[in-house]
């Protein structure tokens, strides 16, 4: 992912807004809902279907056009949405949704769409992220960092009207994990009410506010990681407060033979008698490895590359070589740029106030609201 510092308008609108996410794609859905249920086109005045209970019901193509609840739909774009916000709309799967679901034909398949407002939208997240259980402060760092990314990633807070995208994030790592609705947690609702609207910014800017679950004693500077320009709060930071952390550390062992095989194509099947760190970057993470062939040939390689190659889970590690085995002793889980979470974790442990951690990771940042009632209370 690409660091994005989305500029923030002027003058915003106090309502919550809304967020897409695509959360299935295919040729077929089931849905179903125990309360009353709209079918409709966007922006359409009166609703295509109107049923008071929605047994569980398929949604397929048949000939281009959507097949549901009995009959064709010309239309391209489908809106189903529960009448009760407490029955949402179940899709297969399991999950459950509030809002509003969009079935929208891509080809010859078709994007199921969970748009909701940005504050309901963080119930499904923040838990899911950094655990339901964690210390009530890190789930509110955790709620103003995945709100600050969603609206980093829609390009903004959207105003009425505005066109946007069929979807802004992915529901899986590729943005941030969003379950829908989440088992009922009085203490993570809590939170994300406290912090409403609340972002993280630089220079009136939103701050794209990637995290990962521990990122090895020290975090990655988005210069590091994307070779971009360096941006003062995400240019990486010490932090000793993710040590000790379940999976914290994790071990990978290989015979010298059976790395050879692993990298024959960067080695040309020479057998190699040594591997070891040629550099290191300015967190600490592995930038390049030398491969030593037993013929003397000498070859380098990114630290990533070689990482992958071997199945670690970054480039925070050491190499070791015992005998005719290698052993890579890594620390850390993720890509390390951002927010730590086990470090938040941590922080919070020891009595962190949310605003602290945030600072600490996110360095030269201020911390405001930039929509909802909080943005009215914000303003002298």
């Amino acid at each position: 992912m690409m660091l994005v510092l989305v500029a923030m308008l002027l003058q915003v609108e106090p309502e919550i807004p809304t967020v897409r996410v695509l959360v299935q794609s295919g040729k077929s859905a089931t849905v179903e809902c125990r309360g009353a249920v709209t079918v409709a086109k966007p922006g359409a005045a009166k609703p295509l279907v109107v049923i008071t209970k929605l047994t569980e019901n398929e949604i397929a193509l048949v000939d281009g056009r959507f097949k549901f609840l009995g009959r064709l739909f010309d239309e391209p774009w489908l809106t189903i949405e529960g009448r009760d916000p407490e029955q949402p709309v179940k899709l297969s799967g399991g999950r459950s949704y509030a809002g509003q679901l969009h079935v929208v034909r891509d080809g010859a398949s078709f994007l199921v769409v969970s748009e909701v407002d940005l504050e309901t939208y963080l119930y499904g997240v923040v838990g899911s992220e950094i655990g339901p259980g964690s210390p009530y402060d890190a789930m509110k760092v955790q709620a103003v960092c995945a709100r600050s990314y969603a609206i980093a990633s829609m390009g903004g807070v959207p105003r009425a009207g505005q066109k946007r995208a069929t979807y802004d994030l992915f529901d899986d790592t590729r943005s941030q994990v969003y379950v829908g609705v989440p088992a009922a947690n009085a203490n993570l609702k809590r939170a994300i009410r406290e912090t409403a609207g609340v972002c993280v910014q630089w220079k009136k800017d939103v701050v794209k506010t990637y995290f990962s679950s521990s990122c090895g004693g020290h975090t990655m500077g988005v210069k590091e990681w994307t070779g971009g320009a360096e941006v003062p709060p995400l240019s990486g930071v010490a932090c000793g407060f993710c040590e000790g952390v379940p999976n914290g550390r994790w071990t990978v062992k290989a015979t010298l033979a059976e790395l050879t095989k692993k990298l024959r194509s960067r080695t040309g099947e020479r057998e190699l008698a040594r591997v070891s760190v040629a550099k290191r970057t300015e967190s600490g993470r592995v930038a390049e490895v030398l491969l030593e062939a037993r013929d003397g040939k000498r070859i380098e390689m990114t630290g990533e590359a070689f990482v992958d190659a071997c199945g670690g889970r970054n480039r925070m590690f050491a190499i070791k070589l015992d005998g005719e085995s290698l052993v890579l002793e890594g620390r850390g889980y993720g890509h390390g740029v951002g927010m730590c979470q086990y470090g938040a974790i941590g922080m919070a442990q020891k009595g962190k106030a949310w605003e602290e951690i945030l600072a600490h990771y996110f360095p030269q940042a201020t911390v405001a609201p930039v929509y909802g009632p909080a943005l009215k209370k914000a303003r002298p």
